[in-house]
């Protein structure tokens, strides 16, 4: 009763020649809501409208001439009534300008025409244009690249109910694009965007074995279906894959080797990123891939730093996030930092975080035993310490070292004597030292200092210290 009774006063006041009234009324129509779907009143409300100069008729009549609703489809009408109404400030309008712009549908395609309707639409808090904005800074499309704002209006998007945004976020927080890298909160948002039904934030997981178990195949399934819907992550994602993990041991006798490469240069044509890192890297040319790093991308960064050996590069990396950047910067802690299992490349990425995490981890590593060595022989302007050079060790030592606490140790130099440590100190490594072996066997054998008597070990060590012709063995046994 309600809807009826606001449809009868809508009609009256439309009948009046209110404009207001009448693209409403138009609306209700279309949708048939409190009334019969009824296309072609709907159709003359709008028109009524839109004759008047009225913004909203305006945009409707071009929404009912783009999607063929009570006339024939017609998208250069659609495109002329959206931009009157884009100009009188219509947001919605706005973007839908800039769509044809985009796509050329209407009108001669134009990304810079495109970008102009859609910042307007963007900034008046149009979520679906400030998706298209973001996608446009990140590949410079009508616009100068800018990772930056790309990540503001990616998020602003997704706040907005544009679950694709949440996709992208994931994208650019794993590249570290306008964002410092982080592989964790581009895991959450991946993982946000696939509960949200994005079919390649699906294939990601699948790629990955987040929350489902790994499976290559599904995930390019997934990629290639939303590739043909047009999203283009799923693009850069499914000819990476397919490359890296389906077809890479027989790459150039594959018959859709061709498609990869035609692919590849589409998305360089896109201005992907990655993709120009990868392609530029290819024939040579550092100049893009400069410009890339100069614009604060991490992969770039990171990549000139490897290539050109220039420290600076990798400070930028590692103040973004950058794994390898930290890495290479000597920041070991913040690298192992990233505990957590990611795929371990990226199209034309340029560092393994895997094997930054085990690069890490032997380098700190070293530290410790050499500080542990510091305290032991009192070097380096430290005075000798066995404790600290003991709590040290215990993380970390080498050969050498363990080898020479275990003798202080055994002989009672400069410590107590302790048999149970020199045990644990000289067994550490398999050493091939005469002298170790027969001093294991001889703990073993007598049971020293409380260490159990184990017959079968110090023969085993005895018989090692004669190989090693160690002299004092040759006279046991």
């Amino acid at each position: 009763m309600g809807q009826e009774m606001e449809l009868e006063k809508l009609e009256k006041e439309a009948k009046t020649g209110n404009t207001d009234a009448q693209w409403r009324v138009g609306y209700l129509y279309l949708r048939g809501n409190g009334v019969v779907q009824n296309y072609s009143t709907a159709l003359e409300w709008f028109q009524n409208a839109a004759n008047k100069n009225n913004k909203e008729g305006q945009y409707w009549l071009g929404y009912m001439y783009k999607n063929g609703y009570g006339v024939p489809q017609n998208n250069s009408k659609a495109a002329e009534l959206y931009k009157l109404a884009a100009e009188q400030g219509n947001a919605t309008a706005q973007c839908a300008i800039g769509v044809c712009y985009m796509y050329g549908d209407g009108v001669v395609h134009n990304n810079a025409d495109a970008f102009y309707w859609l910042n307007k639409s963007a900034e008046a808090g149009n979520a679906a244009a400030q998706f298209y904005v973001a996608e446009m800074y990140y590949m410079a499309q009508g616009c100068a690249r800018n990772f930056k704002k790309a990540a503001q209006f990616f998020l602003s998007a997704a706040e907005g109910g544009i679950n694709a945004a949440y996709a992208w976020l994931g994208w650019i927080y794993e590249e570290g694009a306008g964002v410092p890298l982080d592989l964790y909160q581009a895991e959450i948002y991946y993982l946000k965007a696939a509960k949200g039904g994005d079919k390649f934030a699906i294939g990601w997981q699948y790629e990955t074995g987040k929350e489902v178990a790994q499976n290559y195949k599904t995930a390019l399934e997934y990629y290639k279906t939303a590739m043909q819907e047009g999203n283009k992550l799923a693009r850069a994602s499914y000819f990476h894959l397919w490359i890296k993990k389906i077809w890479f041991h027989n790459y150039y006798l594959n018959p859709e080797r061709k498609l990869y490469e035609d692919e590849l240069v589409k998305m360089l044509q896109a201005g992907f990123p990655a993709v120009c890192i990868e392609y530029n890297h290819l024939y040579g040319n550092r100049g893009v891939i400069k410009q890339l790093a100069e614009e604060g991308y991490v992969y770039a960064q990171e990549y000139l730093g490897e290539k050109e050996g220039l420290s600076g590069w990798f400070e930028q990396a590692a103040a973004n996030g950058g794994i390898l950047g930290k890495l290479r910067t000597n920041r070991y802690s913040e690298v192992l930092s990233v505990n957590r299992e990611y795929r371990s490349e990226r199209v034309g990425a340029s560092y393994f975080p895997k094997d930054c995490l085990e690069q890490a981890q032997r380098e700190i590593n070293g530290q410790i035993a050499s500080l542990g060595a510091d305290y032991l022989y009192g070097r380096n302007g430290k005075s000798v310490d066995i404790a600290k050079a003991v709590e040290y060790m215990e993380q970390c030592s080498s050969m050498k070292e363990c080898v020479y606490l275990g003798k202080k140790y055994y002989y009672g130099e400069g410590v107590p004597q302790n048999y149970v440590e020199a045990a644990k100190w000289l067994g550490r490594y398999d050493v091939s030292d005469g002298e170790v072996q027969y001093l294991l066997g001889t703990i073993y054998k007598n049971g020293l200092g409380g260490v159990p008597v184990d017959k079968k070990s110090a023969k085993i060590h005895f018989s090692n210290a004669r190989y090693y012709h160690y002299w004092k063995a040759f006279f046991i046994w």
